[in-house]
């Protein structure tokens, strides 16, 4: 069901109380922290690589070892507030590990 017209007010009301408080990020602070996520995904990539080359992997092998950068809990949502963590979790092929 949309929302009533008393949930759009009340959003509404609570978003401007909260930007009060100055909880929100910028537009700039948002694209630094997808930057960072995008430079820690292309770390991960680059170490899977090294330790596949390590583990005997021919180099055209280890390009493609495969892996993930996931992101979740609040910067997921979208709920995140200005400062918040970034929750994040590498998946790697089973030849990689601690």
């Amino acid at each position: 069901a949309p929302p009533k017209p008393l949930d759009i007010l009340k959003s509404t009301q609570l978003k401007k109380a909260l930007k009060t408080f100055d909880v929100f990020e910028t537009k700039q602070e948002l694209n630094h922290r997808m930057d960072i996520l995008r430079k820690l995904n292309t770390l991960i990539k680059q170490w899977m690589k090294e330790v596949s080359i390590s583990r005997n992997m021919s180099e055209s092998v280890a390009e493609n070892v495969g892996g993930k950068l996931y992101t979740f809990g609040s910067l997921k949502l979208g709920v995140h507030n200005k400062g918040a963590d970034i929750d994040a979790l590498c998946v790697a092929p089973r030849h990689i590990y601690r």
